[in-house]
């Protein structure tokens, strides 16, 4: 699939190409993600990085607490 569509800023285009095949990057958690190829960790924000390097709370984190209780359940 290819589109193309000209930028109203200019002579610029902008193509979108569909990809297919499986994603590098797995969701860990909420906010936060793993490469399958290098094994680095990944963040969404800096707010993410420091919920989960420096404990500090940030907007959504109260649900990775539901996230993992329901997980411990199951």
């Amino acid at each position: 699939m290819q589109d193309v569509e000209v930028s109203p800023y200019g002579d610029t285009e902008a193509q979108l190409v569909a990809v297919g095949g499986e994603s590098t990057m797995l969701d860990l958690d909420i906010g936060r993600f793993r490469c399958s190829l290098c094994g680095d960790i990944g963040y969404y924000t800096g707010l993410w990085r420091n919920f989960y390097e420096k404990g500090i709370p940030c907007p959504g984190s109260e649900l990775v607490r539901r996230y993992r209780s329901t997980a411990d359940r199951a």
